[in-house]
């Protein structure tokens, strides 16, 4: 489900994830490489952050998306037949988000489980790459 654009940030110190609020990021662009990266406040600056930014989408329970969730992505009966569940991890690609595997070469891009109006699979967050990396070695 896709949302409002708005800018949402989470940021990981390797302890504890940790919520930005509005104010606590602000956009820096980069003219070299033609892309904005998120600078934390000060007051969030102590410490190493990485920062995920929020992907614009919903899982199937309405759970926000962020860079770096671990979504389990289950295609609904009597639909394509070349992908039934699966683990992938969200990342920003070919200037979208994508879910994707290092077991399948083709990445899924987000909000194209919806093809002519009718659904065709339906995902939702399980974790993400830092709090639970094993969530990707788990069997579809």
């Amino acid at each position: 489900m896709q949302e409002q654009n708005t800018l949402k940030f989470r940021g990981f110190n390797g302890g504890k994830m940790r919520y930005f609020g509005e104010g606590s990021v602000t956009m820096n662009y980069d003219k070299h490489m033609g892309m904005f990266f998120p600078l934390l406040s000060e007051k969030f600056s102590m410490g190493r952050f990485e920062i995920m930014q929020f992907t614009g989408f919903s899982d199937k329970n309405d759970k926000i998306v962020y860079d770096c969730d671990i979504i389990r992505w289950v295609q609904l009966p009597g639909k394509q037949d070349d992908l039934t569940s699966e683990v992938r991890k969200v990342k920003w690609l070919f200037g979208g988000w994508y879910a994707v595997s290092d077991e399948h070469d083709i990445p899924i891009e987000l909000g194209r489980e919806l093809v002519d109006g009718e659904r065709l699979a339906e995902w939702e967050v399980i974790g993400n790459i830092h709090e639970n990396p094993d969530l990707l070695d788990m069997e579809s």
